[in-house]
């Protein structure tokens, strides 16, 4: 059943028309970065830093386009680089750590991107890329490649074993399961999805500029999952639609989308425990 609503999801920009299309595009990308977040959720790790996993995919990409005319190049180094550094900040910090180094990792990518400059380009101004690229079909497809990817994660062993280690990783050490490769891999398949999330978002504008590695991108994937009331399989589904609201509200009036955000922060354990609680009732019927 959600597959069929992945695929829907993904062919409504198709099936509409202008600015509504554009952002429904738009809202997939979003959701293609709440995915690669709810892998690390999976296995305990809230990250806070989800900006740069999309955003150094996005740089690199231009990068390489820049200098070698190649998106591909700075597409599959922001891979391995992103999750090395999950990977160590892993090993270095505890769950709680973990939150507050990625979140550093995040505001320090923001800072240093106005200060990359290749030659009379980047700067604040980003760079931009000229292509023809059918940036909108590329969008789709990576979102629906990427939800393929988290349900067949959710229901495997390695989804399993990613959930033992969240609920206790040293009972789960003991039962035998490699908690380090599992770390690893989960590392490497989030970075995997949040760098195509990053080369659409740039495929997407034809530009890249410091703003992609902004708290909002951070912060969205968790409230989409607050929103969802911990159930992380619905968590692209609810990007989707959060994203539409927060950029309605945003034309209204600028900055208001933040005051939702910041909304649904305050009112989180609320919200989630209602959520929570229906889905628990609608289990029973």
């Amino acid at each position: 059943m959600r597959f069929l609503m992945y695929v829907v999801a993904a062919l409504l920009p198709f099936l509409l028309k202008g600015y509504v299309s554009w952002l429904i595009g738009l809202a997939l990308i979003y959701a293609t970065i709440s995915i690669s977040w709810a892998i690390l959720e999976n296995e305990g790790r809230v990250s806070m830093g989800h900006s740069f996993v999309v955003g150094s995919s996005a740089y690199l990409s231009a990068i390489t386009y820049l200098l070698f005319n190649s998106l591909a190049a700075g597409f599959l180094i922001s891979i391995p680089l992103s999750a090395i550094l999950f990977y160590i900040l892993k090993r270095t910090t505890g769950k709680t750590a973990f939150v507050f180094a990625t979140f550093t990792l995040s505001l320090l990518s923001y800072v240093i991107a106005p200060y990359i400059v290749i030659g009379e380009r980047g700067g604040e101004e980003g760079f931009f890329i000229l292509h023809d690229l059918p940036s909108l079909l590329f969008s789709s497809f990576s979102f629906v490649a990427s939800a393929i990817v988290f349900e067949s994660f959710l229901k495997s062993k390695l989804g399993y074993f990613a959930r033992a280690i969240k609920s206790d990783e040293l009972a789960s050490r003991a039962v035998g399961i490699e908690v380090e490769k599992v770390k690893l891999t989960t590392s490497v398949i989030s970075s995997a999805i949040g760098s195509f999330a990053g080369l659409s978002l740039a495929l997407y504008f034809s530009h890249v500029s410091p703003e992609i590695f902004s708290l909002e991108v951070s912060v969205f994937p968790f409230i989409s999952y607050v929103v969802t009331g911990g159930r992380k399989e619905y968590i692209a589904f609810t990007s989707i639609v959060l994203f539409l609201i927060s950029s309605y509200l945003n034309a209204l009036l600028t900055g208001a989308h933040l005051l939702l955000y910041a909304m649904l922060l305050i009112f989180s354990p609320k919200i989630g425990g209602w959520v929570y609680a229906k889905g628990q009732e609608r289990l029973k019927v």
